[in-house]
């Protein structure tokens, strides 16, 4: 009995200090990430007083107008866990000054959907979070502070998707889910929170070939035609090909590779098919309807 006592306060106080020594290193993990930024916001509010950038940007060929900011200073985020401090000049906001990059300590990261923080009278922030806990920091009248974590934390610069906290997604292999961002600077029509795969037709041919320039084949009436495909369906289950062969048929097929043949008949003096294949993954994602998924079927008749 006493043995069971003992292991179940060892247990315990072992469970308590773990759970301390956790809390205790998250706090030091903020603490750090929050003063590094703060040192970062000290090194903007210091570039806003000096003429030395404002010369700089007179170089690059900025007109200076009574009343607006010669220059803009920023933070801007790059990555979840990575930021740049610039200077923009008046007309020149795509060319910045580069001040400095920082890295945030280890698990330490921006909260996805802003992008970093300008300097200036109007509020401008960020949070970071680690381990699920967060703090917001940024500006508010020229003055650095803290925000609560429910409170609006104001407008960001404009950065890449990456910046931002989300991913560019390919086009031809991805499918974007979850909330999209349209800001990005480097791609605005596939921003999103996550990337799913898509299927990726890698060839679909015939037996006679395909006349490349055109993607089509001719054969006389009767004639078969020998099709294939491959197909790369990424880190998903399976996969559920269709092919429409044009004339009303149509065949399914659950590989990922496939050879197979079609008879074509035609009445007339000449017909044609438009062939096309299609591809969705076992998460209900379809492949990108490309050129290389279609085809035009030539049947010289009787």
């Amino acid at each position: 009995m006493r043995i069971i006592k003992f292991i179940f306060k060892s247990v315990l106080s072992t469970a308590i200090l773990v759970s301390v020594g956790f809390l205790l290193a998250r706090e030091i993990l903020m603490f750090m990430g929050v003063s590094k930024v703060k040192s970062s916001l000290s090194t903007l509010r210091s570039a806003s007083v000096q003429k030395s950038y404002f010369t700089k940007c007179k170089e690059k060929g900025s007109v200076f107008i009574d009343g607006d900011d010669p220059a803009v200073m920023q933070l801007r985020f790059v990555s979840d866990n990575e930021y740049v401090l610039e200077v923009l000049c008046s007309q020149f906001s795509i060319d910045p000054i580069l001040l400095e990059r920082v890295q945030l300590p280890m698990f330490i990261k921006k909260v996805a959907g802003q992008t970093g923080i300008i300097w200036g009278d109007t509020r401008s922030g960020i949070a970071l979070e680690a381990f699920k806990k967060q703090r917001s920091i940024g500006v508010e009248d020229r003055v650095i502070t803290s925000f609560s974590t429910d409170s609006e934390l104001g407008v960001g610069p404009i950065t890449s998707c990456a910046g931002y906290g989300f991913s560019c997604c390919r086009y031809e292999s991805e499918q974007g889910s979850g909330e999209q961002f349209s800001g990005s600077l480097d791609c605005p029509k596939t921003c999103f929170s996550s990337c799913e795969d898509r299927p990726i037709i890698l060839s679909f041919n015939t037996q006679p070939f395909l006349n490349l320039k055109d993607r089509s084949v001719t054969i006389n009436n009767g004639e078969s035609i020998t099709f294939s495909f491959v197909i790369d369906y990424g880190l998903t289950d399976s996969v559920a090909v269709e092919v429409n062969y044009g004339d009303g048929q149509v065949d399914s097929f659950y590989k990922d590779s496939q050879t197979f043949t079609h008879d074509y008949q035609c009445s007339k003096k000449e017909c044609s098919y438009s062939v096309k294949l299609s591809a969705k993954n076992s998460q209900g994602i379809s492949a990108v309807d490309l050129p290389i998924m279609n085809m035009l079927v030539l049947v010289k008749g009787q």
